[in-house]
């Protein structure tokens, strides 16, 4: 089984990297607590596995790590047509002194970026979304969540949303709405009242020219990095009713379907 891969974005200075789940390897029975991913171009590796040099890039450590039950990694300002193979690491334990005790599990395929990046046709040019958020506590029809919201000054086929990075472009997992248009909106739910979240996006153009030599999209720079925190939930059972849009003069019971068996702290999310 290949634990890791590698692929190809739209840009000749980027390269996606996804890892598969190895929180427990089912022929060692080894767990780990995360991972971590280095760079390196291909004709700088050794032959042996156990004489690695120092990485290009590195990304996951005792206080930036990536899950151990797979993730996808951006790796950015590569070399254009230049080939790269990316090594996972699984790390088992962290010292009381701040190390990690990295074991090497598997390396992706060399995958070579493209010649040049992907430019924009002459004349157009692809601007930054601008973003915005906004945090609701939990209701009768909805979880504790947090609502991006996006207007662009070009219309776009596709928006990437991301959430909690400390960089911006962010390096991490995302999603993808497919609504396009000049603005949208996406909601993250069932969070943990007061955590602090970071959001970016991102506008993509379908990309079928034969300039660009593959399928994709060319995407706009990332919108500014925004942070914001998921509210508390409520403890008054008046504003919670309101908050729901239904009215409490009949009691709670008719609201709430076995209202005897579920706590309605857990309800409420308090």
């Amino acid at each position: 089984m290949d634990y890791i891969t590698a692929v190809v974005t739209d840009s000749a200075t980027e390269l996606q990297v996804n890892s598969e789940d190895i929180t427990s390897l089912s022929d060692s029975g080894v767990s780990y607590e995360y991972v971590r991913i280095d760079e390196y171009k291909t004709s700088q590796l050794p032959t042996k596995d156990d004489s690695f040099p120092p990485p290009e890039q590195s990304q996951g450590s005792p206080l930036n790590p990536l899950s151990a039950a797979g993730c996808t990694t951006l790796f950015q300002k590569l070399t254009p047509n230049t080939s790269y193979t990316f090594l996972l690491w699984g790390v088992s334990s962290i010292d009381g002194y701040g190390g990690d005790y990295p074991v090497y599990i598997d390396r992706s395929a060399p995958v070579t970026t493209p010649a040049k990046d992907v430019l924009p046709p002459s004349g157009l040019t692809y601007p930054a979304p601008t973003c915005t958020g906004a945090a609701f506590p939990q209701t009768l029809q909805d979880s504790n969540r947090i609502v991006i919201s996006w207007t662009s000054a070009r219309d776009y086929d596709i928006y990437g949303v991301t959430c909690d990075y400390g960089l911006n472009p962010p390096t991490g997992s995302r999603v993808e709405d497919n609504s396009g248009g000049a603005s949208g909106s996406f909601t993250f739910r069932q969070l943990q009242p007061g955590s602090i979240h970071s959001f970016s996006v991102q506008g993509g153009v379908d990309n079928f020219g034969p300039l660009a030599g593959f399928a994709g999209h060319q995407w706009s720079p990332y919108s500014a990095l925004i942070k914001i925190a998921a509210v508390e939930n409520t403890r008054d059972l008046r504003k919670f009713l309101h908050d729901s849009g239904v009215s409490a003069g009949n009691g709670v019971r008719p609201l709430v379907p076995k209202a005897n068996v579920i706590s309605l702290r857990s309800i409420m999310g308090v």
